[in-house]
């Protein structure tokens, strides 16, 4: 639905032209689905040089992050930047340095997703960490009532991957979905997200098992990379199985990229 214009602030300063991707590979397959995906993505980690926003990443998550590992931003030189990463920095500087002024101008930016979603007969999905891992669901924005942003837009649909099991609770607004990503170091807590009824996505190298078991025994894997739309996944703690993306993602040996799982039904076929 679209949103009067009135309703909204647009901010003296902004910055950014544009802070949600709406034409990554990721984005795009959800158009297949009837929405308009816009992704925020920002400079992983520590790599803004200004405090990290990703505090449960591991060194393999970090060497194949999306945010510099794909798409325009990985088309540098080995250890080089370009445009996209240069604004992806910039991005997360604003973050830290205005905190507020950042919230009302990802305010603003939603807004002008949800009537460009309007205009294309499309129903809006926000993703606000592309490559973060912020708890959007706990940040008041004092120009807007001191409500969080998805109390700002009750009827958008949010989601999520996340390595914070603390934002995993009861307590998870109702138009934020969540998924908890695996990794070489927290295969304990995914089995705690999947106890909780949370799904957990892990990448899988070379083909999607049909089962994984992080411990508690065998739970079905189910196909991520379809689309991003992680609200249409069942609800009953699967995991949503991801292909390794990239020439450093295929390679990997840290433990980022699951390669000990063996499939019964597939070596049987």
């Amino acid at each position: 639905m679209a949103y009067p214009m009135q309703q909204f602030t647009k901010p003296e300063v902004i910055e950014f032209s544009r802070m949600f991707s709406t034409d990554s590979a990721k984005a795009i397959k959800a158009s297949g689905y009837g929405y308009l995906n816009g992704i925020n993505y920002m400079a992983p980690y520590d790599a803004a040089g200004k405090g990290t926003v990703c505090p449960h990443a591991s060194e393999g998550c970090k060497a194949l992050c999306l945010g510099l590992e794909s798409g325009q931003a990985a088309i540098r030189k080995e250890g080089g930047t370009n445009k996209t990463v240069d604004s992806r920095i910039r991005k997360t500087r604003y973050f830290f340095a205005q905190t507020q002024a950042y919230l009302c101008e990802l305010v603003w930016h939603i807004h002008k997703l949800i009537n460009q979603a309007a205009k294309q007969n499309l129903i809006p999905v926000v993703r606000l960490n592309g490559s973060s891992d912020i708890p959007y669901e706990r940040l008041k924005v004092r120009a807007y009532g001191n409500k969080t942003i998805l109390e700002i837009f009750p009827n958008v649909q949010f989601v999520d991957y996340t390595k914070n099991l603390d934002r995993l609770t009861d307590n998870v607004p109702a138009n934020l979905d969540l998924t908890f990503s695996l990794h070489e170091e927290n295969s304990d807590e995914a089995a705690e997200a999947i106890r909780r009824g949370f799904n957990v996505a892990a990448i899988f190298a070379d083909y999607l098992p049909r089962s994984y078991d992080l411990g508690d025994g065998p739970i079905e894997v189910i196909d991520g990379d379809k689309h991003d739309l992680r609200f249409l996944d069942p609800k009953t703690g699967v995991i949503v199985g991801l292909l390794p993306k990239g020439r450093k993602a295929k390679a990997d040996t840290s433990g980022m990229v699951v390669r000990d799982h063996i499939d019964i039904l597939k070596l049987a076929a």
